[in-house]
């Protein structure tokens, strides 16, 4: 099956832009999540939550951001280790760590018939330690989504940029090799979850950077308010 092409990746982030940006667009309906604790108490979930600093690669991925050291005062760590597993069927993982103001994601897997979505577990996860309000930054670590790998392969092409290349990439809001970004697979994703968690017209994704450590695909997704 051939894979989608940079029309199709566009005209899904374009759509997808335009909920977050306005509560009058008529596009994807997408509903603020409403998954809770006692849903996944009754459903067989393995929960991990506790305290735990970061890794030294992602204290220097958050160096020169207006987020929070790896340790305060008393020498305690801000930043929560987070994994959440459905032991049944169909499965569902979110593996990571949240802080104030930012999550990074290590594992998202859905198994199609949940109930809920990735976007309803990411907004139940956050909101167990921290404001919705004060998120500001969304790392994807280590994406080997075929979709995302595949637009991101078609951007670099396009513009005669080595896809294996180390360095960071940046794409702002508006052009449309971002709103391609936002339609593939991990770009949709952290859509739908900007969208669950505020609604239409509150927050949006501003800015997405790209960069390879090793070899590895990492991604941040900047959101600020509309």
């Amino acid at each position: 099956m051939a894979s989608p092409s940079n029309d199709s990746w566009e005209a899904e982030g374009d759509m997808l832009q335009r909920c977050m940006e306005s509560a009058k667009y008529n596009g994807k309906k997408i509903s603020k999540g409403k998954l809770t604790l006692t849903d996944l108490n009754k459903d067989g979930w393995s929960i991990i939550d506790n305290r735990q600093q970061l890794t030294n690669t992602e204290c220097d991925w958050i160096q020169s951001l207006d987020l929070p050291p790896n340790f305060d005062d008393q020498g305690n760590s801000p930043y929560r280790n987070v994994d959440y597993l459905r032991q049944n069927l169909p499965a569902m993982t979110l593996t990571g760590r949240t802080g104030p103001g930012v999550i990074f994601i290590e594992v998202i897997h859905r198994m199609p018939d949940n109930e809920f979505y990735i976007s309803d577990l990411m907004k139940l996860v956050y909101e167990q330690n921290f404001s919705l309000a004060g998120l500001k930054y969304i790392f994807a670590k280590t994406v080997i989504n075929t979709d995302t790998n595949n637009c991101y392969r078609k951007i670099c092409q396009k513009h005669g940029i080595d896809f294996r290349a180390k360095d960071e990439k940046t794409w702002k809001l508006g052009s449309s090799d971002f709103k391609a970004l936002i339609g593939c697979g991990i770009g949709q994703a952290m859509a739908s979850f900007v969208l669950c968690a505020f609604g239409q017209g509150v927050k949006r994704i501003s800015r997405i950077v790209i960069w390879r450590d090793r070899h590895e695909l990492n991604m941040r997704f900047d959101i600020e308010n509309v």
